[in-house]
């Protein structure tokens, strides 16, 4: 079964649940990271939407699995899935937030978009079930990776009890968000009880060095190699599974039980019927129904060694034997086969036809440096065996500056033996370190990069220049040349490099006077002239390449032509005196026009934003919709992306007092007739 895999895979704990095992059990699977394509784009999704859909066109998947986690539901419209549908593909949905009642309704409202649901939570199944869903709802909690959390025999015990995880509330002074308030509670009184005490208490996670009190504990983000050696150290780990409920009743299963069991510690958390059905109070786990039973079994436990440690064993040896993420992947995919296997109309089929070039795919080589006449690369591969049937990726050496990663799978069927490519074009996304410091939850809100098109495009020229001179072919500096995004057919290599060398035909002018010429059959293909013989071009618009960088540019990059359309308009509105809204406080375009407004100066009189009206974001007021008239602003720029059209559609009546712009469609009119 091949699958078609959509997520914000650069959340680290989704790369380790989710997409880890499934290049592991299905390793022809394609899979999307959406994060960085939807911060590239127009702020709509839109280059998101079109690329997943562009693969399914020239490609044939079994299945579509679409996790939810961190509200990308929201990035997708109805149409999107409405076109998967009639590719007669099975859309199956992942909740990993999804217990009653605020993240189940939550999810419920996008349900109609799916053929099945699984979901972490037994109660928002049994629910799914009882509203018709039947066997197309399964219960699917959260495994583990073992080769992430893991036990560490040598570790000491460094900590009598630990805390892992954000502060929710950090950024929000005025608002509890989700189970926050709780979270923060629970906390203060264990730290109280450990000073009292004189326990070991260690804290850490983003955004806790913010809280007026545990901030002097606060031990700041840590990688997942430290987190799982906190575990180990740790005598006991406090872990409470609350939901957005903010109930102290409530409970889910959450991932980090999991992670915790497996890593061979001691945890408490909150009753949890569902995860105490494999992990016993005593047993497996230690459960707390209010904070001074908390405070109780703390100390119990710190006073009795032996049953802690008989505790944390048994916890491993029973997420060990059937609550990986290896596990979850084969109960999610046999349930797929069962639902949908049988059907009519291709879901699910064992019997693919495949798409693009035939004659079998080509092989691409990686791995280790070489000079190719004279210029050193990395080659993809050990050698050239048949180099007829053969690419060569022209890559970069790695070094402590930047990492790169590569995935073939979507271009496989421009790699076929008969396909009429000498030189692949594909393209690139470069990411830096986040401007916030998060480096565990990568969003579209807080990804920083760009895409690379084969000519670098306008992004290379914004690059620190040893970062740009790293992606540069050497020899190509007068038409820079991103090697990496070019694959060349083996026994094509030398004209390639000899035309690459006199400048006939490459870089960022000779590819793009390339396109559409001397192949004569389809768009996207081109020759180049140059070396002994003409160079057939292929330009797939495939992402191949993801380069980190692990040092900071110095800028951000997300939402680059947003940016840069922001930032002349906001030159414009600071020469004529004019005053900006922004109407949407949450979300990922609000901090990207606010940047632009306070670097060119411009008079910002605040928010609208319904939910958070009376309140501040950023020190600056938020109005309701009804104060518009009396603020008088000269432009409102609406940066909320999913009510955006419904919300211009309500402000148009008032187009003759000030100017509208929607921030997620960059063609619009008004962009050019502001005043």
């Amino acid at each position: 079964m091949r699958v078609l895999a959509i997520g914000n895979f650069s959340h680290r704990y989704m790369e380790h649940c989710w997409r880890a095992p499934l290049r592991r059990l299905y390793p022809d699977s394609l899979v999307v990271d959406t994060a960085p394509l939807l911060a590239v784009g127009d702020g709509r999704g839109r280059f998101c939407h079109q690329y997943i859909l562009g693969l399914l066109r020239n490609d044939t998947v079994d299945c579509v699995l679409f996790f939810t986690d961190g509200g990308i539901a929201n990035d997708f419209p109805d149409a999107f899935f409405a076109a998967l549908r009639q590719s007669q593909i099975p859309v199956i949905a992942i909740h990993g937030d999804d217990e009653p009642e605020v993240w189940y309704e939550r999810n419920r409202r996008f349900d109609h978009r799916y053929d099945m649901v699984a979901t972490h939570s037994r109660r928002s199944c049994e629910r799914r079930r009882a509203e018709g869903w039947g066997e197309r709802a399964l219960y699917l909690p959260w495994g583990y990776n073992p080769a992430v959390f893991r036990r560490m025999p040598d570790a000491e015990k460094k900590y009598d009890i630990v805390f892992v995880g954000k502060n929710k509330q950090s950024g929000r002074p005025e608002d509890w968000f989700e189970d926050s308030r709780l979270r923060a509670d629970s906390l203060v009184r264990l730290y109280e009880l450990c000073r009292r005490q004189g326990l070991r208490f260690g804290l850490f996670g983003m955004g806790w060095e913010d809280h007026p009190i545990l901030g002097e504990a606060a031990g700041g983000l840590v990688e997942d190699d430290a987190m799982v050696r906190i575990f180990n150290e740790s005598k006991l780990v406090f872990n409470p599974s609350w939901t957005a409920d903010n109930d102290f009743a409530s409970y889910q299963n959450k991932l980090r039980l999991f992670e915790v069991a497996g890593s061979g510690a001691c945890q408490l958390t909150n009753h949890n019927p569902d995860f105490a059905a494999s992990f016993p109070d005593g047993g497996g786990a230690v459960y707390f129904s209010n904070v001074d039973e908390l405070e109780q079994k703390v100390l119990y436990y710190l006073r009795h060694e032996e049953e802690r440690a008989r505790i944390a064993l048994s916890a491993l040896k029973v997420a060990r034997s059937g609550h990986t993420a290896e596990h979850r992947v084969e109960a999610l995919m046999a349930h797929v086969r069962a639902c949908f296997s049988s059907e009519e109309g291709g879901k699910a089929r064992e019997d693919r036809t495949e798409k693009g070039p035939g004659g079998g795919a080509a092989s691409v080589w990686a791995g280790h440096p070489q000079q190719i006449q004279g210029t050193p690369v990395c080659v993809y591969g050990d050698g050239i065996a048949e180099p007829e049937r053969a690419f060569v990726h022209l890559l970069p050496p790695e070094s402590d500056l930047l990492s790169i990663e590569s995935d073939y799978l979507p271009i496989r069927t421009f790699l076929g033996s008969d396909s009429p490519a000498d030189v692949l074009t594909v393209r690139t996304i470069v990411e830096f370190p986040g401007q916030d410091g998060n480096f565990i939850q990568v969003n579209k809100e807080n990804f920083n990069g760009c895409l690379l098109d084969s000519d670098g495009d306008q992004a290379l020229a914004l690059l620190p220049q040893d970062m740009a001179d790293r992606l540069i072919l050497p020899g190509t500096t007068a038409s820079p040349l991103v090697g990496l995004n070019y694959l060349v057919r083996a026994s094509r290599l030398d004209d390639f490099m000899a035309a690459v060398r006199s400048g006939s035909g490459f870089g960022s002018a000779g590819v793009g006077a390339g396109a559409g010429a001397g192949l004569g059959s389809g768009a996207g293909a081109g020759a180049a002239k140059g070396g002994r013989a003409d160079l057939r071009i292929i330009h797939s618009h495939r992402i191949v390449n993801r380069v980190r960088f692990h040092r900071s540019a110095g800028r951000a990059f997300s939402f680059l032509n947003l940016r840069g359309k922001l930032d002349r308009l906001m030159a414009d509105l600071k020469g004529l005196g004019k005053s900006v809204m922004i109407y949407g406080g949450r979300g990922a375009l609000p901090p990207v026009a606010r940047e632009a407004i306070e670097r060119r100066g411009v008079s910002f009189l605040g928010y609208i934003d319904r939910a958070l009206a009376g309140k501040s974001l950023d020190g600056h007021p938020v109005f309701s919709a009804d104060m518009l008239e009396s603020l008088q602003p000269d432009v409102v720029l609406v940066a909320a992306t999913v009510s955006g059209p419904e919300i211009y559609e309500n402000l148009s009546k008032s187009l003759g007092r000030f100017c509208v712009i929607p921030l997620y469609e960059l063609e619009h009119p008004s962009w050019e007739i502001v005043y």
